[in-house]
């Protein structure tokens, strides 16, 4: 999730930083390996920053049994209010997942800025992951963007002259089974 925006006086601006993506991993299992079934656990979004310089929720982790993982992105840093520069990181990207032949680290929420005195603020956007993109947040007063596809993180809140506002959520995991038989 993207992080939160404290309370801004008409001389502040806040932005928060975006939430990372989600890893992408890949495997191929036997037959064998997998057995009579296997557990599903699809990782719960990243939670929204709460109102305030408060940092959003890790996403969580996405996994078929023991056998794949895959690790959800982390929160985007919540901002202060400021009446001169800031610039709050965005979360990390989903990365170590066990079991697979491919993966995919999840992208970096970009970062939010603000800068009083050239007058512009905005949260940074959510970061992608191999299944969807992150989307920007625009210039308003805004609680950011949600994840809005499987893996991706959101964009970060962003505020000015405002009480404080919330953050967003990414969006959760994915399983995809495909079964085949080789002859």
């Amino acid at each position: 999730g993207s992080g939160g925006s404290a309370t801004c006086s008409s001389a502040q601006f806040a932005g928060a930083g975006g939430g990372g993506g989600g890893e992408y991993s890949r495997g191929k299992f036997s037959a064998a390996s997998i057995g009579a079934s296997q557990a599903v656990t699809i990782g719960a979004a990243g939670l929204a920053g709460t109102a305030g310089a408060n940092t959003g929720g890790t996403g969580g982790t996405t996994s078929v049994g023991v056998l794949i993982t895959a690790i959800g992105g982390n929160g985007g840093i919540g901002s202060a209010a400021s009446g001169t520069v800031i610039n709050n990181n965005g979360g990390v990207g989903g990365t170590g997942g066990t079991g697979s032949d491919f993966s995919v680290p999840g992208q970096k929420g970009g970062s939010g800025l603000a800068c009083f005195n050239a007058g512009f603020t905005y949260g940074g956007s959510g970061g992608s992951c191999l299944l969807g993109v992150g989307l920007p947040t625009n210039f308003a007063i805004s609680v950011g963007v949600a994840g809005p596809s499987y893996g991706s993180g959101a964009s970060g809140s962003n505020n000015f002259n405002a009480a404080q506002i919330t953050g967003s959520a990414g969006s959760k995991g994915l399983v995809v089974i495909t079964e085949y038989i080789i002859a």
